[in-house]
């Protein structure tokens, strides 16, 4: 498996509705180029380690917009984070256990360790594959998303979700599939967001899940704290 160590990222400055010529390189060191990465178009590199990202964001892309794409920009600090490259895709059974997993329209595969960890766990406690839209790029940024910087956070599609935007009943199968990965979610992750539609109200009334607004209504985010991982002596 591959790790890698990079300069964390911050927070920096969020452009909605801009062109793709907002932001511009400042010096020959610096890279940019198109890319094809989920919603994320184009990426500039700056000599420094800061971040830009430029594609869509659901909160703000409009096709009747003349500029219908937004910015994110990614700063950085001097501490140093881990980060490891997820496989692609994983099917391991551990005796009665199965960790199953895909990504689906994402290239944000890098992860912090520990993060990655509690997906695994969450998946064997759930026994049944899910799908996830991804953590962090390489970099530690996030795009379209801010929440994910340095690979702290990780969204899975909900199987309550059909193909016609709405949700199945909570009689389903597929709402009661999503409510066992909730709960076993719950043990690993420090906090986990939902939509705010009607169809989650009792997810919400959980402990340790939370009204993630409009953008959660089509995914589960999970955000993992360092405080969760406990050192085993032998």
């Amino acid at each position: 498996m591959e790790y890698i160590r990079i300069k964390e990222k911050v927070r920096k400055a969020f452009n909605p509705n801009q062109p793709k010529t907002f932001y511009k390189t400042k010096s020959p060191s610096d890279i940019a180029s198109d890319v094809n990465d989920g919603d994320t178009k184009y990426r500039i590199i700056y000599a420094n380690g800061e971040i830009a990202e430029w594609g869509k964001h659901d909160r703000y892309y409009n096709v009747k917009s003349k500029n219908p794409n937004s910015w994110r920009v990614f700063g950085v600090n001097n501490n140093e984070v881990e980060l490891l490259r997820m496989p692609d895709s994983l099917n391991k059974q551990y005796g009665n256990l199965n960790i199953e997993y895909n990504f689906h329209n994402s290239k944000r595969r890098y992860a912090n360790p520990g993060l990655f960890a509690a997906m695994l766990g969450s998946i064997a406690v759930y026994n049944k594959t899910v799908t996830t839209t991804g953590s962090a790029f390489q970099w530690g940024s996030c795009f379209p998303s801010a929440l994910h910087i340095n690979g702290m956070a990780i969204d899975f599609e909900y199987k309550s979700k059909n193909n016609q935007g709405g949700y199945y009943p909570h009689s389903s199968k597929q709402y009661q599939n999503d409510l066992a990965f909730l709960n076993a979610m719950r043990l690993f992750f420090d906090k986990n967001r939902v939509g705010e539609h009607s169809h989650f109200k009792g997810f919400r009334q959980l402990s340790g899940v939370v009204d993630g607004g409009s953008l959660h209504n089509s995914h589960f985010h999970a955000d993992f704290s360092l405080t969760k991982i406990e050192e085993i002596k032998e």
